[in-house]
C-alpha cells in the first residue's frame, strides 16, 4: 500500500484493487477527481491484484 502526496495537489494511491474501487466511489463527494486510474478493469477476479489511481 503506497499512497504519496505529490507537489500541485496530486495523490497517488496504489494499493489493492478493492482500496482503490472504495476510494474512488467517495470522489464525487470532494473536491477532486480522478485523473488516471490503472488495474480496476471490470470482470477481473483477482482482487488481491494492485491498482493505481491518481486524483488531482
Amino acid at each position: 500500500m503506497d499512497r504519496i502526496l505529490r507537489p500541485k495537489g496530486l495523490v497517488i494511491i496504489h494499493d489493492k484493487r478493492s482500496v482503490v474501487v472504495s476510494i474512488k466511489k467517495f470522489l464525487p463527494a470532494l473536491p477532486w477527481q480522478a485523473v488516471a486510474i490503472s488495474g480496476i478493469e471490470q470482470g477481473s477476479d483477482q482482487s488481491e491484484d494492485g491498482a493505481v489511481l491518481i486524483i488531482h
